[in-house]
């Protein structure tokens, strides 16, 4: 996410890296949604613009009116004050310039003491710097003026500097842990109130990070529901629509199927039956046949019997008979 790379930044941490392979909504998982969502801002351009505006909020607070040039008196301010001559333009910029450079250096090691290279690598462009300013415990002191030879505050702050450097932490760490432990009786409420507390002002810009993720997460989260879901009625409109489809060839393709099968059978039934009629007719003429010629065959028996028959009573007519010869 834009905001969480924002908050990465902030820690010294780099952006997480691109989404996996495109999945199904389904199968996603909450660390596919985050990396997804990241991707997706970086694209659109909110990470880098959140991480500009992040950035800048840090150097405003550290140069700019609020910051360290108005909390620190210049030296010509001092100098006014005591009653001496004030000092020249140059001279008060060559000391708004070494507060800078102090500052910087605080912040360049706060960095690197917690290990967070990504800041460091942020802030070091940002502050038109190549490299962290080199400045050791001695050069602080000196230029804050701090001995175990002075007051009482004084050695407290250079106790927990030189404490903070032999522990490994960072000089601005030890340097904020001596100012708390200043009893300042004489300070005001307003000097109080305007007062910049490093801890405290992190501890607030990361806060209002994680709330400003929060916030544009749950919108995108939002946003991708609704995405998910309009995808979701698209993908059943257009599977209801090719499944009408397929129904209405598959059931025309079933009826054709269905009267090509009737057709056929009906085909396969007519020819059956011209088969069965042929065959019948076939038999029955050879009936017909055998009965025509047995019936000439009878007819021509009939014929010579009654030849036969007529001429054996010719010859009976032909004949006298014995009595009539007697007679004679």
């Amino acid at each position: 996410m834009s905001s969480a790379n924002s908050a990465a930044a902030l820690h010294g941490k780099p952006p997480s890296p691109g989404p996996p392979p495109a999945a199904t909504p389904g199968s996603m998982t909450q660390a596919d949604l985050r990396s997804a969502l990241q991707s997706q801002l970086r694209a659109s351009g909110v990470a880098d613009e959140l991480k500009a505006q992040l950035r800048a909020k840090i150097i405003h607070h550290l140069n700019g009116p609020a910051g360290l040039s108005s909390a620190t008196p210049s030296r010509c301010a001092v100098t006014a004050a005591s009653g001496a001559a004030p000092l020249s333009a140059a001279a008060d910029l060559a000391t708004n310039n070494l507060v800078h450079t102090v500052a910087n250096a605080l912040v360049a090691d706060y960095l690197a003491a917690h290990d967070l290279n990504y800041t460091l690598s942020v802030y070091l462009p940002e502050t038109t710097q190549a490299q962290p300013p080199s400045m050791d415990v001695a050069e602080l002191q000196e230029l804050l003026h701090l001995s175990f030879d002075g007051c009482n505050a004084s050695r407290s702050l250079v106790s927990e500097i030189q404490k903070a450097a032999t522990q490994s932490s960072s000089i601005l760490e030890g340097l904020v842990r001596g100012i708390r432990i200043l009893d300042v009786h004489t300070a005001t409420q307003q000097t109080q109130t305007d007062s910049t507390d490093t801890e405290r002002t992190l501890r607030e810009y990361s806060q209002l990070v994680e709330r400003e993720r929060d916030e544009k997460r749950k919108a995108l989260l939002d946003q991708a529901r609704k995405h998910d879901l309009m995808v979701e009625d698209r993908v059943a409109r257009e599977l209801e629509q090719k499944l009408e489809a397929f129904r209405a060839t598959e059931l025309k393709r079933l009826q054709v199927e269905a009267r090509e099968s009737v057709l056929s059978k009906l085909e396969d039934a007519r020819e059956a039956a011209e088969r069965k009629h042929e065959a019948a007719t076939d038999k029955l003429r050879n009936e017909i046949h055998e009965l025509q010629t047995r019936m000439r065959a009878r007819e021509s028996t009939c014929t010579r019997d009654q030849d036969c028959a007529d001429q054996g009573r010719c010859r009976a007519c032909a004949a006298p008979s014995p009595a009539t010869s007697q007679g004679r």
